[in-house]
């Protein structure tokens, strides 16, 4: 992936206008629908056309060596974000492509480009260094494709950002470049409410290929337990890792008073006193990510125990469990059964997994549904 320096010298003035863009409305940009596949269709460039402030539009190159030119309009300092998602004609089909911002001589001001199997995607930041009209290219430099293009204009830059205080939100969109981008975020917290900050794909279609990718991870074998008599299921069978073309972000959240889970995309803590979580999204990989900080404040919970039977029907001591909220399978918690199994949480209403750890063995998960209080919820292990 190729990035062009960024241009991060706004004005105090455009950060303040521009520092709503945190809540604006980059999840209410959808892409439109991609054109279908038809046989024998002209060799057709697509037609050039305008990109306006968070707008969006599908298209499809039917050749080799065709490209497609956008005009858009620009503040000075003002940032687009220009998303490229992309869909082959045919299973196995694979491509590559560039995007580009022209200034009005055609001089090159900003790249990316990127590839891969049928479905890719391509972001490319672009700070314009005055006031104009510009052009976004897309140039397809490995076979053709259909896709998809959506100018987000609702975004500031992390730079611009500095330490940015959530307040009261319980959803804050935002956006990271290439390694080592951050951004950082101070929360409002208060004594003794519990609190929960994660992070999570902006688009639905990220975080269902996050929720894929982390089953994977997981691994391991499977049995069920849905809160009433014990069930075994089949062993689950390992897969192969899916192919991500979303990227994502990871959670650092600074030790703090009152801390009681802290993991790579969700922290917990009950604060000691009123004050500031300090936390910060940190890039997972080389290219840009659209990502959202979700924030719960007191949710819900009750109190539920049981105990880790074997297939004797006796008790399993000493086991590491650590208890997986559906459906995104963040860490909630961790506990240890007792000597004769037992073992207590407390959990909000829902669909857990329940990932138990013996010594050296492979983990193993475990399905939990937890309805309401509860002291008799039995973990089988197959």
């Amino acid at each position: 992936m190729i990035h062009t320096a960024l241009c991060l010298a706004l004005t105090t003035v455009l950060a303040a206008q521009r520092s709503e863009g945190l809540d604006a409305r980059p999840a209410g940009v959808p892409p439109p629908a991609l054109p279908g596949i038809e046989r024998a269709e002209p060799y057709q460039a697509p037609p050039a056309g305008e990109l306006a402030r968070d707008g969006a539009l599908a298209e499809r190159f039917t050749a080799a060596g065709q490209r497609a030119s956008y005009a858009f309009e620009s503040e000075a300092g003002e940032l687009s974000l220009f998303e490229l998602s992309t869909a082959g004609y045919a299973r196995g089909w694979k491509a590559a492509a560039e995007l580009r911002v022209l200034d009005a001589s055609g001089a090159v001001l900003a790249q990316a480009d990127d590839g891969g199997a049928v479905q890719f995607r391509v972001l490319l930041a672009f700070e314009a260094p005055a006031a104009g009209r510009y052009t976004l290219e897309i140039v397809p430099t490995e076979e053709y494709f259909r896709y998809q293009i959506v100018r987000h204009s609702s975004y500031v830059s992390p730079a611009v950002l500095g330490v940015a205080d959530v307040g009261a939100r319980e959803r804050v969109h935002t956006w990271l470049g290439a390694r080592p981008s951050s951004v950082r975020f101070r929360v409002p917290v208060r004594a003794g409410e519990e609190l929960v900050v994660r992070v999570e794909g902006t688009r639905e279609e990220a975080r269902e290929e996050r929720r894929r990718t982390r089953e994977v991870e997981l691994g391991g074998a499977e049995a069920a337990m849905m809160g009433g008599p014990r069930m075994r299921m089949e062993a689950g069978a390992g897969r192969g890792g899916p192919e991500t073309i979303f990227c994502g972000a990871s959670l650092a959240v600074d030790a703090a008073p009152g801390l009681v889970q802290r993991g790579p995309t969700l922290a917990r803590l009950v604060p000691e006193r009123d004050g500031w979580l300090d936390l910060a999204l940190l890039a997972e990989g080389d290219e840009i990510a659209l990502v959202d900080l979700v924030i719960e404040r007191a949710p819900a919970a009750v109190e539920v125990s049981g105990a880790v039977i074997d297939a004797a029907d006796a008790g399993v001591p000493r086991l590491a469990l650590e208890f997986l909220r559906e459906p995104d399978l963040d860490v909630w918690t961790t506990t240890t059964s007792g000597e004769e199994g037992v073992w207590s949480a407390r959990l909000p209403l829902g669909d857990w997994r329940v990932r138990v750890r013996r010594g050296d063995a492979p983990p193993i998960l475990l399905r939990l549904g937890v309805s309401g209080p509860a002291s008799d919820l039995g973990l089988l292990l197959p």
